[in-house]
């Protein structure tokens, strides 16, 4: 029984030395374990009849190390169905889910905070496009240094609109220049509403980023085109913008003989979109 017990022990030391998920035990040794054990267990039957005496100090920590196994095989097993537990995160939204109204009216206060705060960072930047120039302006903007495009963006809008234009920064991308000012919400909003760029130089023009989002489930037979279904869309999303969405396209150009599609969202405004991904 002790030298049955010796082994278990030897077994578990080394599995925790590895840090094993399981613990393996070749067939014979398993076997005379078995059987030290049936015969331990056939002996305590037959001498049922006496009191159990007091085990020994070193019987003690055995069985001390058979409770630490135990507990070690629970925890394994805890693991593992933890592991095997099903992924719960929230599904991609339908277009039943996108058509949903229900909406509390703080959650609607915030929403309308958080697009109000976001335009106002948005609005300390004007992006221009350059794609509509000739060749030779593109390559201008893209190798001049910043503080001369600036200076130019900057005597262009006090010459035409006669507002003060604190410009403190020129970033660049590809047919993109961005520019970074300190001006007040009325004079920035003056600027992009009525400054005419093809007085800096022929064909530069504000830039307009368009998002979209997938929404997917759409029933077939719903027009994407008409313009009911794109109002009724942006009422229930909650959209602030007349605006709001761009247009709507399908997203696989090939048709399918499905009942349902994927369908794609489009705006020029990316917080008016966070309520349909939310």
């Amino acid at each position: 029984m002790f030298h049955a017990l010796k082994q278990l022990q030897e077994i578990y030391d080394a599995s925790c030395k590895i840090k094993a998920n399981k613990i393996t035990i070749e067939r014979v040794t398993f076997e005379k374990i078995t059987k030290t054990f049936q015969q331990a267990y056939e002996q305590i039957k037959t001498e049922s009849s006496t009191p159990m005496p007091t085990p020994t100090p070193e019987n003690a920590s055995i069985l001390n190390a058979l409770q630490q196994i135990k507990a070690s095989i629970n925890n394994l097993e805890a693991m593992q169905t933890t592991r095997n537990a099903p992924n719960t995160d929230a599904r991609a939204k339908t277009y039943a889910d996108a058509i949903k109204t229900p909406i509390t009216a703080a959650q609607l206060h915030k929403h309308q905070e958080q697009q109000r705060i976001r335009a106002q960072r948005i609005q300390s930047t004007i992006p221009l496009n350059t794609t509509e120039t000739n060749e030779k302006t593109q390559q201008w903007f893209q190798t001049e240094n910043n503080e001369n495009i600036a200076i130019t963006i900057q005597k262009a809008i006090e010459n035409q609109l006669n507002i003060p234009c604190a410009i403190h920064g020129i970033s660049k991308q590809q047919n993109t220049i961005k520019i970074h000012h300190h001006m007040n919400d009325e004079d920035a909003d003056e600027v992009e509403q009525n400054m005419n760029w093809n007085t800096v130089v022929k064909g530069l023009k504000l830039h307009e980023d368009i998002h979209g989002v997938v929404i997917y489930n759409v029933p077939k037979d719903i027009d994407i085109t008409d313009s009911q279904i794109i109002e009724s869309l942006k009422e229930a999303n909650h959209c602030i913008k007349h605006d709001a969405i761009d247009h709507i396209t399908p997203l696989r150009r090939n048709p399918t003989t499905t009942e349902y599609h994927f369908i794609i969202v489009f705006s020029k405004y990316p917080e008016e979109l966070n309520t349909w991904i939310k």
